[in-house]
């Protein structure tokens, strides 16, 4: 296959994952080349660039869910009322 026939995906820059994160451009440099957790990262010579699905699965993997919690006041109503 041939580059004209290659689908063409847009490669995002650090600046541009730095506004999806609201993080700071440092902060994506750093996790794509130094710090851990580590975002995958394309390399063009010096240039980093990021595919969306890749920020798109770091972002998954990281997400936290919490058990919903209730308040004091829910449960002292709730055994009021038994």
């Amino acid at each position: 296959m041939d580059a004209k026939n290659l689908p063409l995906e847009k490669l995002l820059t650090p600046r541009e994952v730095a506004s999806w994160l609201d993080v700071s451009v440092d902060w994506v440099q750093d996790h794509a080349t130094v710090k851990e957790p580590r975002i995958p990262v394309v390399r063009i010579g010096k240039l980093l660039r990021f595919r969306r699905e890749d920020v798109e699965t770091f972002l998954a993997e990281r997400m936290v869910r919490r058990p919903v919690a209730f308040s004091r006041d829910l449960r002292l109503r709730d055994v009021a009322k038994r």
